[in-house]
C-alpha cells in the first residue's frame, strides 16, 4: 500500500479525487492510516508528533473527509489525554520524592 500511495500522491489533484471517489479505494486508505496511527499511539510507544505526521499526509489526500475530521479529534483528544497523565506521574513522584529510577 505505501508504494502505490506514493503514486497517487505524486498525481494532479483532480486524478487522486477521482480515485479516492471509490469506496474500496478511500476505505483501504483510511484503513492503511488509521493502522500506522493506532501503531504509533499504543503503548509503550506513544509517539503522537509521527501520528500526526501521518493524519496530515492523509488529509492531503482527503482534505474534507469527516472520517478524517473524526481521527484527527480523537488523535488530539488522546495525545491531551497522555499528556496530562504523563504530567500528572511526573509531578506526583517528584512532589513524594520517590524515586523514580535511574535517568528521571
Amino acid at each position: 500500500m505505501p508504494a502505490e500511495l506514493a503514486k497517487l500522491r505524486a498525481e494532479p489533484a483532480r486524478f487522486r479525487d477521482h480515485v479516492l471517489l471509490v469506496d474500496k479505494a478511500r476505505e483501504a486508505t483510511l484503513a492503511f492510516y488509521r493502522a500506522q496511527i493506532v501503531a504509533l499511539t499504543a503503548q509503550p510507544r506513544l509517539e503522537y508528533a509521527q501520528a500526526q505526521a501521518k493524519l496530515n499526509e492523509l488529509k492531503q489526500l482527503l482534505p474534507d473527509s469527516s472520517a478524517v475530521q473524526t481521527m484527527a479529534q480523537s488523535l488530539s483528544k488522546n495525545a491531551s489525554v497522555e499528556l496530562r497523565a504523563d504530567g500528572a506521574s511526573r509531578s506526583g513522584g517528584a512532589a513524594s520524592g520517590a524515586d523514580q529510577g535511574p535517568g528521571r
